[in-house]
């Protein structure tokens, strides 16, 4: 039984999931077991489910008398089966830890533990020391193994060769297949024996008295011989007589004994090579069975074709005629097959969704699996373990419905996290003293998932022209769809889904009001948002100083030079590195650079200029010198109150005339005082 829901099933390592609230309507298979695969031979089936539990009925291995429902085989609990088969009456199954168990009927050794007695209840077969099996197959009365190492072991009856080893010396105990290395797979007919090695290759050997190994001879072959086939071998299924292989490239080809049409070649004729199967144009095969005397294929698009012997309605058409080629079975409408096998005059395959359908044979011991006798000649539902009730944690499920091989229950609400499953069955056990209902426990089998969670409430302002980035957290146990639902993001931003991060830059200012939504599939969670975008601020000009130098000066001379800039008001300039000639300051709301020099030297320094938009510098060098001698002697004369009569450029006729225009002016000889100072500029 499986549990099927949203993600997977609930035998699988991801859990189904649900919401945290509410309940949610769940899958239920309608089969409680979900079946992978199944074997049989004569009137007793073996089934493998999802889980690992290998189901028998029919004339039951093991347990004797006729089963018309499945009966669980009593493998050891701490094992899970990996390959199984079915024997003449006996079972076989490997388990993953690379043990084999076998049950049933032991004659001629078919068991492999050392005797011939027969045992309803499974045993470790003796494998010799260290070697480790994977794969199993079973015949009349003898058993194949496949170790870890691509070599093949066998044990049981031998009188056709069948266990490969030279002789017909029958062995109760497994020994070592002569000659084979690299095997991939093992098959095995009634009384002859197949494996197929890495490079696709068929080798048969056994009882060949009917052609059955397909080497073109009808001898007896006690050690392995290749089998010639126009392309790789991908499968082999064999009954009595007659074999089918399917190739790689999903062609069938058939060999043996054809009285019935069971090769599918459009004849009766036996073949002791094999000969391709008249599958329809444009069909690739997956999976072959072959019965005791009907051949069976499952296409890839999960059809089912079978062709041969049609007593009792064996090849599932709805008809009881024979066929020698391949036609479409009758398959339930919505069945897809994904394996088929062959039974005496009776066939099982099993569907993608876990059911097995059976159809044909007299159906008297119950081989059909679903709990009747009667025979049908197109596939019916088989075993059929009907789920009755589901349990979550404690708390049982409600509006449980079943319907055809759907049913359906709603989850309770629970708290989110990982709880237990519990499925009830009925119609489980047949004639054994099984109970009639079964609790298959799935732990940790359904996961329960809240909704998502917004844990941002509030996203940042903005300014026009201004990068903006800011993002969303959301608390989810499942990846959420976040996304805006509603309302209008401010122009110049945009949202992300994908790392939920809302970027850009604002280009219009306002108010602007939106709606972020996240959505993990089990819930949502809605968080509006209101975001200002504030207008830019205006911008000022950053100064820039023009003035590139400055006239140097001298000691006890006036000094006065301005440093001027453009730019923004207001601009405050300082001194930022080097030093002013002593005696000189610096206005730092002018510029102004004055004073009067007390020293010589050069000064190097660095004015600044700086606005609320920016700062500006420059660099000056002033030189300070000493005062030149007439400097000194006209300082000396204004400090004595004496003054000078001083022309300059003039010659003696000049002063003359000089002197005759002011006595003409002022009537009498009047003397000018100028008192002459120097600069070095």
């Amino acid at each position: 039984m499986v549990l099927m829901g949203a993600t997977a099933a609930v035998a699988a390592p991801t859990p189904n999931v649900g919401p945290i609230a509410g309940g949610t309507i769940v899958d239920v298979d309608a089969a409680a077991v979900k079946f992978v695969d199944v074997d049989f031979m004569y009137g007793g089936a073996l089934g493998l489910d999802s889980n690992g539990e290998l189901y028998t009925w029919g004339s039951a291995f093991g347990v004797g008398g006729t089963n018309t429902l499945p009966i669980r085989v009593a493998m050891p609990s701490t094992v899970e089966v990996v390959s199984f088969a079915a024997g003449g009456g006996f079972g076989i199954a490997a388990t993953t830890n690379g043990l084999v168990y076998t049950w049933g009927s032991n004659f001629d050794g078919a068991l492999g533990d050392g005797t011939t007695t027969d045992n309803p209840t499974p045993t470790l077969v003796n494998l010799p020391s260290g070697v480790q099996i994977t794969k199993v197959a079973g015949g009349s009365n003898f058993a194949l193994a496949l170790a870890s190492d691509g070599t093949v072991y066998a044990w049981g009856t031998n009188s056709f060769g069948q266990l490969g080893i030279g002789t017909n010396v029958n062995s109760f105990t497994p020994v070592q297949v002569s000659s084979l290395t690299d095997i991939s797979s093992i098959y095995a007919g009634a009384t002859f024996s197949y494996a197929i090695d890495g490079d696709g290759v068929l080798h048969a050997w056994g009882n060949n008295s009917g052609s059955q190994l397909g080497d073109g001879t009808t001898v007896q072959r006690r050690t392995p011989v290749t089998i010639s086939l126009p392309a790789d071998v991908a499968t082999v299924s064999a009954f009595e007589e007659s074999s089918l292989a399917r190739l790689a490239n999903g062609d069938v080809y058939g060999w043996g004994y054809g009285g019935n049409g069971q090769l599918g070649a459009g004849n009766t004729n036996n073949s002791a090579v094999p000969v391709k199967a008249l599958i329809p144009s444009g069909v690739s095969i997956v999976d072959v069975g072959m019965g005791s005397s009907s051949g069976y294929a499952v296409a890839d698009n999960g059809d089912l074709y079978s062709w041969g012997y049609n007593i009792n309605g064996a090849l599932g058409n709805g008809t009881n005629v024979n066929s020698d080629t391949p036609a479409l079975a009758s398959t339930p409408a919505g069945v897809r097959f994904v394996s088929v096998d062959g039974g005496s005059a009776n066939g099982m395959a099993v569907t993608e969704s876990g059911a097995i359908y059976a159809w044909g044979g007299s159906n008297s011991a119950g081989t059909h699996g679903n709990g009747g006798t009667a025979t049908s000649n197109v596939p019916v539902l088989g075993p059929n373990f009907t789920p009755s009730s589901v349990v979550f944690d404690t708390t049982a499920g409600t509006s449980f419905s079943a319907a055809g091989d759907v049913a359906t229950v709603t989850s309770p609400a629970h708290a989110a996290g990982l709880v237990d499953v519990v499925v009830t069955s009925t119609l489980f056990g047949g004639t054994s003293p099984t109970p009639t209902t079964a609790e298959l426990t799935f732990v940790d089998g359904f996961r329960y998932i809240a909704p998502p969670v917004i844990t941002t409430t509030t996203l940042p302002n903005g300014t026009v022209s201004t990068s903006y980035s800011s993002g969303v957290d959301v608390d989810s146990s499942e990846e959420p769809v976040v996304e805006v639902t509603a309302g209008t993001l401010p122009p110049g931003l945009v949202f992300d889904p994908q790392v939920w991060s809302l970027t850009g830059t604002p280009t219009t200012p306002g108010t602007y009001t939106f709606t972020v939504t996240a959505d993990n599939g089990y819930g949502t969670d809605t968080q509006q948002y209101t975001i200002v975008i504030e207008a830019a601020a205006v911008i000022a000009v950053p100064p820039i100083i023009t003035t590139l130098t400055v006239p140097d000066g001298s000691v006890g001379g006036d000094y006065s030079t301005t440093i001027e800039a453009t730019g923004d008001g207001p601009i405050v300039f300082a001194l930022v590195s080097g030093t002013l000639p002593p005696g000189l300051t610096l206005d730092p709301a002018t510029g102004i650079i004055s004073g009067t020099p007390t020293t010589t030297g050069t000064y190097t320094f660095t004015i600044s200029a700086t606005n609320d938009a920016g700062v500006d510098e420059q660099e000056y060098t002033l030189d300070v010198v000493a005062p030149t001698d007439d400097e000194e002697e006209s300082d000396d004369d204004e400090a004595a109150g004496g003054a000078k009569l001083a022309f300059t450029g003039l010659d003696t006729e000049g002063m003359l005339l000089a002197s005759g225009i002011l006595l003409l002016f002022g009537g009498a000889l009047a003397v000018v005082a100028v008192q002459v100072r120097r600069r070095r500029a």
